[in-house]
């Protein structure tokens, strides 16, 4: 990650941690939140690289890397463990920046299970 990338990294970073620490809601509610916005975020950047292919990842992409460290940060200070499910999207969101082809329908599904899977349990 060069210096841009890390400075739009930090910032989007910022900006979700207001969003959540205005919620000021129960731990449950925080990851459902987060789910929602992650879906969102992860079929905006889907259905835009169909459209359009970018060759490196964008402040939307940026954002659902973002948004999946916040969850990650949620469930450890519940002292949780992330599920095997969520453990596949983060690998295959890890390797889209190297994909080629690209392969955001992947990273469409891997997320759709994950999401399944958290909401049994928090649903």
């Amino acid at each position: 990650m060069d210096r841009a990338d890390s400075s739009s990294h930090a910032e989007l970073g910022q900006f979700l941690q207001q969003e959540l620490d205005a919620l000021k809601a129960d731990p449950e509610f925080r990851i459902r939140w987060l789910l929602e916005q992650i879906g969102n975020y992860v079929d905006r950047w889907v259905d835009k690289q169909s459209l359009s292919p970018s060759p490196g990842p964008d402040d939307l992409f940026t954002m659902i890397e973002v948004a999946a460290e916040a969850m990650r940060e949620e469930f450890h200070s519940r002292d949780g463990e992330l599920n095997r499910d969520w453990m596949i999207f983060t690998t295959v969101l890890a390797s889209v920046p190297n994909a080629n082809p690209p392969i955001g329908e992947g990273l469409r599904e891997s997320f759709q299970k994950a999401q399944t899977a958290i909401l049994k349990v928090f649903g």
